[in-house]
């Protein structure tokens, strides 16, 4: 919806005539976010276009970044408050539609945090973000590469194999060996807060494809490129890659596959086919296996529609004979 003023007055409409222009309810703080992102992205060699269209017309970019190899990066920022649902739906027409996305968050809190791709950054004035030389940090959302032995002693807090125990929270399970795992920049052993990485820099290196989006127990993040196929080495394909893959059991196809049944309800105003699947992968019964003869509630059985459709009908018509609506206003035309 628009906002355009037509003869002095301000209507809301879906179409705009030329030359009017829309009312933005976007924040000052939002703009300027799009606004920055976009010139650092230009600065560094990759061309960038706000308020741009998917190609399929499903989602509207607020900066649309051209990459390296193919990749289309999608600057997102996201400072009013939305629900997971609204996310990930708003998530899954990007990813369909191609797109790479950078969801920049400033509430801690918000609800697309670890349900989309993400970094969160300070929530800044508009004045302070508009200026370019001012670093904005990335507090959150990128992740690195943690590997060590697993001891007390070790980097690591925990043993990535051994189930957390509510009843002994602070039991830290160690198992002797070593692992790799991912864990949040700033949570690292080797974070020290200097030389944090900016906004700028994780754009220009997402654009490049030298940072990737992951996903991992359910949690999305960032990772350097290296590191995630450092990760897979030890670690094998991710979980929720192999979720997605078909559960269906292999089969011979012709007896295994889904079928679809079509039922007939009867005694309506007018027929309604409704189509269930059947969920069931036992065999399809042979032509040759004697039909079931279709009963009632008490267990009598229902007669054939009279018009021959081969139907049962189980209300009879105005002669006292079964037939169905549809059968009769056919035989009538």
């Amino acid at each position: 919806m628009y906002l355009v003023q037509r003869d002095g007055v301000w209507l809301a409409s879906r179409y705009r005539k030329p030359g009017e222009k829309p009312i933005s309810h976007e924040s000052d703080e939002h703009l300027a976010r799009k606004e920055r992102v976009a010139k650092d992205s230009e600065d560094h060699g990759f061309h960038a276009d706000i308020e741009s269209q998917t190609a399929d017309g499903h989602a509207r970019l607020d900066v649309r970044i051209n990459g390296a190899n193919g990749i289309v990066l999608g600057y997102e920022p996201q400072l009013s408050t939305q629900t997971a649902r609204g996310m990930r739906a708003r998530e899954g027409f990007r990813r369909r539609g191609g797109i790479q996305s950078v969801w920049d968050f400033a509430d801690p809190d918000h609800a697309g945090i670890g349900t989309v791709p993400y970094v969160r950054t300070p929530n800044l004035p508009a004045s302070v973000i508009r200026v370019q030389k001012n670093p904005i940090a990335v507090q959150d959302g990128n992740s690195v590469l943690e590997e060590g032995q697993c001891s007390q002693n070790g980097t690591l807090t925990r043993c990535p194999e051994k189930p957390y125990d509510p009843e002994n929270p602070t039991d830290a399970g160690y198992c002797g060996g070593w692992h790799r795992v991912l864990v949040p920049a700033h949570q690292s052993s080797t974070f020290t807060g200097k030389g944090r990485l900016t906004l700028t820099r994780f754009i220009v290196e997402a654009a490049a494809d030298e940072r990737i989006p992951f996903q991992r127990g359910g949690h999305h993040g960032w990772l350097p490129a290296q590191q995630w196929q450092q990760y897979l080495e030890v670690n094998g394909p991710a979980s929720d890659d192999k979720e997605r893959q078909s559960s269906v059991r292999q089969g011979d196809g012709a007896t295994d596959a889904p079928r679809i049944v079509r039922l007939r309800r009867c005694g309506l105003s007018r027929s309604r086919d409704v189509v269930a699947a059947q969920s069931s992968l036992s065999p399809a019964p042979r032509e040759t296996e004697a039909a079931k003869v279709p009963v009632d509630t008490p267990g009598q059985a229902i007669p054939l529609c009279r018009f021959g459709c081969g139907q049962p009908a189980s209300l009879p018509g105005p002669e006292g004979l079964p037939e169905h609506f549809s059968c009769r206003r056919k035989h009538e035309a």
